[in-house]
């Protein structure tokens, strides 16, 4: 046993763990905190003209790409 409790972040995380035989009283479906955060900051006023992008000032569009590696 590595872990008596599971935070999943999604139910197709919960599903997998369910289906490793994780008992489902040993899980809890959190959310991805990153991904959460993401949506609060997208609901957000901002004004573009306060940082230094001038292509998105002038569309009042962006686009955020985020990496992850491995560890």
């Amino acid at each position: 046993v590595v872990a008596d409790l599971h935070f999943a972040p999604t139910e197709w995380s919960r599903q997998n763990l369910l289906r490793e035989n994780t008992p489902d009283e040993h899980i809890v479906v959190t959310g991805n905190p990153a991904i959460d955060a993401l949506h609060w900051v997208v609901q957000q006023p901002f004004d573009f003209k306060t940082i230094d992008l001038p292509l998105a000032a002038s569309t009042n569009r962006l686009v955020l790409v985020t990496a992850h590696r491995r560890e």
